[in-house]
């Protein structure tokens, strides 16, 4: 016989992940958080995201400090966790800060080394009620030292759906 009728549309499923990685290093002089261009997402409305960033840094002096945080759209929930490390010693201990919004973020101190490679680590989820970018931002904890974002710098996003 002939066909039967077309069903129900279903849900939204899960769009899938992404990835991103930097290609060139990216400088902050000043203690206000900027975009470190490339380390971003787009992000649309009603999704459920998870996402991490592996953020390669050096800075110009060992009393220079880190700081890294996220800006993001309107959301429902944004949620993120930044392990900043300070130094390559087992004994040293790493600064963590959890956010509950858009550009919070805890400077490191110091580091243990000038021009050594440290790691600050970026882990979310978010909401968004708009569409928008997933941005990771830095900034220097002394203003005229540089902090350097390395290239190399990468992260990946998971889409949940709705």
């Amino acid at each position: 016989g002939p066909p039967g009728a077309d069903g129900a549309t279903g849900a939204n499923g899960a769009g899938g992940g992404g990835q991103v990685k930097i290609t060139a290093d990216v400088v902050s002089s000043v203690t206000s958080l900027a975009d470190v261009t490339g380390l971003s997402f787009p992000v649309t409305a009603n999704r459920y995201y998870s996402f991490t960033f592996w953020v390669r840094f050096q800075t110009a002096a060992t009393t220079t400090g880190a700081q890294y945080a996220l800006n993001g759209p309107a959301n429902t929930f944004f949620v993120y966790r930044t392990e900043t490390s300070l130094t390559a010693a087992a004994t040293g201990a790493p600064t963590f800060r959890t956010a509950r919004a858009a550009n919070v973020g805890s400077a490191s101190a110091s580091v243990d080394a000038v021009t050594s490679n440290l790691l600050c680590l970026i882990q979310g989820i978010i909401q968004p009620t708009t569409n928008g970018t997933i941005q990771v931002r830095h900034a220097t904890e002394i203003a005229a030292s540089n902090l350097t974002t390395k290239a190399g710098s990468c992260g990946v996003i998971f889409d949940f759906g709705t």
